[in-house]
């Protein structure tokens, strides 16, 4: 979605848009499984300020890797399109940016994992990233046993 935003649009305004595109298509998704509204949809994400917060603050002491995280990984992972290439990329982007993969991937699944059983009792759809669902089964399986 960022590639092909209007480029007169501002940042607050493209994050207002990004999480309208993403709660449509939670929605979408809930119609297409059949499910209508009995299923509410509930944000189980770190907020994105807070995400792009903390990886502003962090190019601040991680400049390098900051520079590697936009000159290699942006839009990259749009390529990736089956769960053994996430995890190869995802491995790639542990080593290159450590940083960045802390705030980005092991910190906001650690949340997702803890909203996710904060609900064990509802009946709930859970969207996520591909990026995320091998990371998030894990944490859960480990979590019930």
């Amino acid at each position: 979605m960022w590639r092909t935003r209007d480029k007169s649009c501002s940042v607050e305004q493209f994050c207002r848009d990004e999480s309208y595109v993403n709660e449509t298509l939670a929605i979408a998704a809930r119609y297409d499984l059949d499910l209508g509204s009995r299923i509410p949809i509930v944000p189980i994400d770190v907020d994105p300020g807070q995400t792009r917060r903390r990886l502003a603050k962090s190019a601040l002491f991680h400049p390098i890797e900051t520079l590697l995280l936009i000159s290699r990984y942006h839009g990259e992972s749009d390529s990736v399109s089956s769960l053994e290439e996430v995890g190869q990329w995802r491995a790639q982007f542990r080593k290159t940016c450590p940083q960045a993969y802390e705030i980005l991937f092991t910190a906001r699944e650690q949340h997702m994992c803890s909203e996710i059983l904060s609900r064990h009792s509802e009946r709930s759809l859970v969207l996520v990233g591909l990026s995320h669902v091998d990371a998030l089964y894990d944490m859960l399986v480990s979590s019930a046993s």
